[in-house]
């Protein structure tokens, strides 16, 4: 007969930086379950989603379903159901240099980036490619997260208050590029 009082379950959500059950739509998530150290025979069983076994963790893929939930089992014995929230890939918000889009420029910055608030967990790279300015009724292209040289003198010699709205094209870990708009007004 097999004890399970003094046993230990330990679930790690890998893909976030904190263990907070919440799994991502159209994302890979991934979740490392281990009882007594071990993940051998344990049944990993997904309602709500599609879970694939690796070797060190588990792929937790939700479908449109609100919750999700994991149930745990060694043999015959349920160990744990593990309830999840369920929700989109929140967008990044872009940022020029440490400025996130809407506040004020002070300085002088050169180059965009895409990423989450800190209170957002979900590990994720962005990656720029390109970058449009749109200025006095024109437009100036950058092939990648770095402001070209026009971009930059324009913005150095507008006037305070001046508003500069940016279309970025950000590819993210699927592949897809997005197009993203920011603005940041002259200090």
């Amino acid at each position: 007969m097999i004890s399970y009082a003094q046993s230990s379950l330990e679930v790690e959500n890998l893909s976030l930086n904190t263990d907070s059950y919440i799994l991502y739509r159209g994302f890979e998530n991934e979740v490392k379950i281990t009882f007594n150290n071990s993940k051998d025979d344990l049944e990993v069983v997904g309602i709500n989603c599609e879970i694939v076994e690796l070797e060190n963790h588990f792929i937790v893929k939700p479908n449109s379903a609100a919750k999700a939930y994991i149930k745990i089992s060694k043999g015959e014995k349920l160990i744990r159901t593990l309830m999840y929230d369920v929700s989109n890939v929140p967008d990044p918000f872009i940022y020029l240099g440490k400025v996130k889009s809407g506040w004020e420029i002070v300085g002088y910055e050169e180059s965009l980036s895409a990423k989450y608030l800190e209170e957002i967990n979900l590990k994720r790279e962005f990656k720029v490619k390109k970058t449009m300015l749109f200025i006095d009724g024109g437009k100036l292209e950058s092939t990648s997260d770095k402001l070209s040289e026009e971009m930059l003198r324009r913005i150095q010699m507008a006037d305070s208050k001046t508003v500069f709205n940016f279309n970025c094209f950000v590819e993210c870990e699927d592949g897809v590029t997005r197009i993203m708009s920011a603005s940041f007004t002259k200090e």
